[in-house]
């Protein structure tokens, strides 16, 4: 984890030091690198350190921060950019160092026996988790790539936009804790469902909305329902594999869910562009579909057993 935070602040660190696209691209690819570092041992930790009582709490808290994060980072870094383009950067740099003091004071020194395990073993244990990661990672990039360029499409402004994804996430912001608590308390598979139903006819809703008071109504549901599917998915990825198993379960899931943020905008593109703006979230809607089916038909399974 510290590894990937310093990796991270000087990748961060060195975008200013250049224009050329190239090196640009090379400095993304670092960054993905440590992203995935801290990620993959963060979410590791969180199942391990947990326990059943408090799986999804636990992740939910941290996707909470995650998404706290998200919405005041843009916030700080737009104000430091129009003092200083490079200040903006090297106050990021300074942001993801002080993961180190964190990671360092704050994560137990607890020893931690992890096990190779065959792949094939893992991903028949989470394949609903991997639905998941997916799909959630194939909408998010979708919408944060594609629906600003959509909505500019139909004439709204920037200031509409920006308030739009602040909608978004302010769902989020909301809905993730409480929704993880009713997943510890009365069931993760069933309000993993929930939250999923709500995902897909939110985002059936808002690809035929008109005005910017039902899109906004729809993006917040949207984000309130999102939100708390990915720390859903984690816990049970904690309650479908054993803890020496937890390491090589959690990058299988972070590398799908990075293959659907991959997916989500060349996928997304080509279908706005072969038939039309307005099916901007039709394989979102798809995607959505096939896992809310998954998670009902497990449902069932569970209830036959």
């Amino acid at each position: 984890m510290i590894f990937g935070f310093v990796l991270m602040a000087v990748s961060a660190s060195l975008f200013p030091m250049t224009t050329q696209l190239p090196l640009w691209f090379l400095i993304r690819i670092f960054m993905g690198i440590a992203c995935c570092l801290y990620l993959v041992s963060g979410q590791t930790a969180l199942n391990y350190l947990s326990h059943e009582g408090n799986r999804a709490m636990v992740n939910g808290i941290n996707a909470l921060a995650l998404t706290f994060g998200f919405g005041v980072g843009p916030l700080f870094g737009s104000s430091l950019y129009q003092i200083s383009p490079q200040l903006s950067f090297y106050f990021g740099s300074l942001v993801i160092l002080s993961g180190v003091i964190v990671v360092w004071i704050g994560l137990p020194q607890k020893s931690i026996s992890f096990q190779t395990s065959t792949h094939t073993k893992i991903l028949s244990k989470l394949k609903l988790p991997l639905v998941g990661a997916f799909a959630y990672g194939f909408a998010e990039s979708t919408l944060v790539s594609l629906y600003p360029v959509f909505l500019l499409k139909q004439n709204y402004s920037v200031d509409k936009i920006g308030a739009t994804l602040a909608i978004f996430i302010v769902g989020g912001l909301i809905s993730t804790v409480p929704i993880a608590y009713i997943g510890d308390k009365y069931g993760r598979l069933k309000t993993l469902f929930f939250a999923a139903c709500i995902v897909l006819f939110s985002f059936i809703f808002l690809s035929f909305s008109y005005n910017i008071t039902a899109t906004n109504i729809f993006a917040f549901t949207v984000g309130a329902g999102f939100s708390p599917i990915l720390p859903l998915a984690i816990a049970l990825i904690g309650e479908s594999i054993s803890q020496h198993q937890l390491s090589t379960g959690t990058s299988i899931f972070m590398g799908t869910y990075s293959f659907g943020c991959t997916a989500g905008p060349i996928l997304s593109s080509f279908v706005m562009q072969s038939i039309g703006d307005r099916y901007i979230f039709s394989l979102v809607i798809i995607s959505f579909s096939i896992f809310s089916s998954y998670i009902f038909k497990k449902i069932m399974q569970v209830k036959t057993i």
